[in-house]
């Protein structure tokens, strides 16, 4: 998974589901030449927050062994 080269330390990181079409202001960046991971900056990149009615599962992820994982990760493996 592209997340562990950012966190590979204790943290608190959270796994999404988002339903809504958020548009423009979602954007896939390129992390390593072969993942991209989703930033959502709002529309025109005027950095609104994520509006909570787009979010149907939020779950923690969590760290063991250098590697994050949640129920919702390994369903999409």
């Amino acid at each position: 998974m592209c997340i562990e080269p950012f966190f590979p330390f204790d943290c608190t990181c959270i796994s999404m589901k988002i339903t809504l079409k958020l548009g423009e202001g979602l954007v896939y960046e390129v992390v390593d030449g072969s993942n991209s991971f989703p930033h959502f900056y709002g529309p025109s990149r005027s950095f609104i927050p994520l509006p909570l009615d787009a979010v149907t599962k939020a779950e923690k992820l969590h760290l063991s062994g250098g590697q994050f994982s949640c129920s919702m990760l390994e369903r999409a493996a």
